[in-house]
């Protein structure tokens, strides 16, 4: 801070010149430099928030079902669900890996999936229900794999029929990365009362 006597010209001038401020104090003046500004979020600083708004994503996106199956599991851990949600799958987000999209709500299997390219721009996904589960319903979630961002939203389908079969997910990005999540549950999605752990694979849509 360094103290000075100014012309009268500039006692009419704003209150700073380039990178000095100028104020005033028990009548006197001083300067002080101004402070830089950040120059923006550092790597770390980018992967946390695109971590949090991809979870928070998924969260909202993939339905009251999904967020059910947490506080369920919340409950036993005396933990709000969100929270739960949020400590269990973080690490993975942040290393842009698959999550834990649901947890098991009643004694349900979860189904074996295999997901590989199809045409342009599809996935086609194989998947076999355990022949204890017959008649339970299989849905998939899809989503993009981003690299430092998080403007994807999630995507479920609901095939027909339970017997060890394929499904193929069409007007996907072609030779992009997605996210595969499959769960099995009781009844049609919006009904359903209880649901597997979800189940995922990593596949390239057809270029």
């Amino acid at each position: 801070m360094s103290q000075f006597d100014l012309n009268p010209m500039f006692h009419r001038m704003k209150n700073s010149l380039g990178n000095v401020v100028i104020y005033e104090r028990d009548g006197q003046l001083y300067t002080r430099v101004k402070p830089k500004k950040k120059t923006g979020s550092t790597g770390a600083q980018k992967e946390i928030h695109t971590a949090f708004a991809s979870l928070s994503s998924d969260w909202s996106s993939a339905g009251t079902l999904m967020n059910s199956s947490w506080y369920k599991h919340g409950e036993k851990k005396k933990q709000h669900a969100y929270n739960l949600y949020m400590k269990t799958n973080f690490k993975k987000a942040r290393e842009q890996k698959a999550i834990e999209l649901f947890k098991p709500m009643g004694e349900i299997m979860s189904p074996a999936v295999t997901a590989a390219p199809g045409a342009a721009g599809e996935i086609v996904c194989t998947y076999t229900i355990p022949e204890a589960e017959a008649g339970r319903f299989i849905h998939f979630f899809v989503k993009r794999k981003s690299d430092g961002e998080d403007e994807n939203i999630m995507k479920r389908y609901s095939p027909a029929g339970t017997d060890s079969s394929t499904h193929t997910i069409t007007n996907l990005e072609p030779g992009a990365e997605y996210f595969i999540y499959a769960a099995l549950t009781d009844m049609d999605y919006k009904e359903a009362t209880m649901v597997s752990a979800s189940v995922a694979v990593t596949a390239l849509a057809g270029a």
